[in-house]
């Protein structure tokens, strides 16, 4: 129950009690360990697994960025000064990441670390079949952001009081902003700078004023340092609005102060400056090479795969990808691609939030009738994950649309998978040329022929038979039939 006026000063108590039970971090192990899910989590502020999914780090290699344009922050400095982000509602994993990567550049920049809340309180449950999100899915599964310099984490997550765990699940009030004010309050925080930012109709400017107070606080910690003054406090900035809502003053920021023209002093041809990296090292990572290495197994005869990205749960009314619209768009892209003669066998792989059977199996359908491979990545990626699954400890917390979503982000980056054919909110063109995404994968010879990663043709490899033109009208009855028989069985 809610706390009531009698149970007002226990609930007091309880919430106190966890806010000061946020815990700090040790960075000491070394880059090259190989290290549990558990020692991953315990650098992360999670100690609730007792996974042996093992997760080898990867050795850095020496960083290229130019050096010059980077505050130089010592690692104390890190340690002490802290961005503490609210939930501000839940959404899909690439809008929290894509959040996470760019506040993480602000951290780098003012010395701090980015501390958020855990991921069921930040991804949405529509994307995830309606279902709650495990309590026990950590970000460092799927995004581990480290700093450059020193490779220590910069994505910190910090534990839920009992008065926010109970009102972000039990309470029609669901999802207000959390009480930031309230955490991390204790003796050892006594005196620190502390700001608040919060939405309004100055909040560029507000965003500006306080990232500078902030830049100003640092340079004094950094003098203090300079005089051998060990540090005793630090700044805590509580960020309450949502990213979007101040992007532009955010961009403007980082072009006055994170490119390499504005830090180094030194002319660098103004590239931006990055203070962190997405190490390779999740789990995601494991399973995107296992499914990418089925691919090449399976596939050994395709020259390209080519990932189809269809978004339509919630941006149908933004972007048309009805079937009629992508018959159109499809004929369009693969118009005057050649599947063998020019470049090379190609093989569609399809990745889509949409939950209909029916819709995937017309787009298989106008895929081959292309004369292309196509393979349900969907499908693919969680049959793989289930196997990965069923042969680790405690680890079925990975079943779920938020892992898959990551785990196909990061094979449609993958350097061994091609450029990828886009039909979402914000990129949704009437056609994507194939011809000009794709560079064949060739070599020259001294006569001038052309050869391909395999000499095979369709026919002997059969991954794409010739075209047979089939019209709209029998791609929507086939539909239609499907939906039907599909009704049926539910019935």
């Amino acid at each position: 129950p809610p706390p009531s006026s009698s149970s007002s000063a226990g609930a007091a108590a309880a919430a106190a009690a966890a806010r000061e039970s946020v815990s700090t971090v040790s960075n000491a192990t070394k880059a090259t360990e190989a290290t549990t899910i558990q020692d991953v989590r315990t650098r992360s502020n999670l100690r609730n697994s007792s996974s042996s999914i093992t997760i080898p780090l990867q050795q850095q290699s020496p960083d290229n960025n130019n050096e010059e344009c980077r505050r130089k922050c010592h690692p104390q400095d890190k340690h002490y000064n802290i961005i503490l982000l609210d939930h501000y509602k839940q959404e899909g994993l690439g809008d929290r990441l894509f959040v996470f990567r760019r506040l993480a550049l602000l951290a780098g920049y003012l010395c701090a670390r980015l501390y958020v809340p855990p991921p069921y309180t930040m991804l949405s449950t529509f994307h995830n079949a309606d279902h709650e999100l495990p309590k026990n899915l950590s970000w460092v599964e799927m995004e581990d952001l480290r700093f450059r310099d020193d490779n220590s984490s910069a994505l910190f997550t910090y534990e839920l009081d009992p008065v926010d765990e109970y009102y972000y699940h039990g309470s029609a009030i669901a999802q207000q902003a959390f009480h930031l004010n309230e955490y991390y309050k204790g003796p050892k925080y006594s005196g620190w700078l502390r700001l608040r930012l919060h939405d309004g109709s100055n909040l560029p400017t507000v965003f500006g004023n306080q990232v500078k107070r902030l830049d100003d606080f640092v340079t004094k910690q950094q003098e203090e340092q300079q005089h051998d003054k060990p540090l005793k406090k630090g700044f805590i900035w509580e960020v309450y609005p949502v990213l979007y809502n101040y992007n532009d003053a955010f961009d403007k920021w980082r072009l006055d102060h994170t490119s390499s023209t504005t830090m180094g002093g030194e002319e660098k041809g103004g590239s931006s400056c990055e203070y962190t990296e997405n190490l390779k090292s999740t789990i995601s990572h494991q399973v995107k090479d296992k499914v990418v290495e089925f691919l090449q197994e399976r596939y050994p005869d395709s020259s390209h795969f080519v990932p189809l990205h269809i978004r339509r749960g919630d941006t149908k009314h933004v972007c048309d990808t009805s079937l009629a619209k992508m018959k159109e768009f499809l004929s369009c892209s693969f118009e005057g691609f050649a599947p063998a003669a020019t470049h090379g066998n190609l093989t569609v792989l399809l990745a889509t939030d949409e939950r209909d059977t029916c819709y995937r199996q017309a787009i298989h359908t106008m895929i081959k009738d292309l004369g292309h491979g196509f393979v349900d990545l969907d499908t693919l990626v969680w049959d793989i994950l289930r196997d990965f699954v069923a042969a680790q400890t405690d680890s079925t917390y990975l079943l779920n649309n938020m892992f898959v979503f990551k785990v196909i982000w990061e094979i449609r980056v993958d350097e061994r998978i091609s450029a990828s054919m886009e039909k979402r909110r914000d990129q949704c063109p009437e056609c994507q040329s194939l011809a000009t995404l794709l560079a064949p994968t060739r070599t020259e010879t001294n006569d001038d022929s052309v050869k391909f990663r395999t000499q095979k043709s369709n026919e002997e490899t059969g991954l794409a038979g010739e075209s047979t033109k089939i019209g709209l009208q029998a791609i929507l009855e086939a539909y239609e039939l499907c939906s039907k028989k599909a009704e049926q069985d539910t019935t």
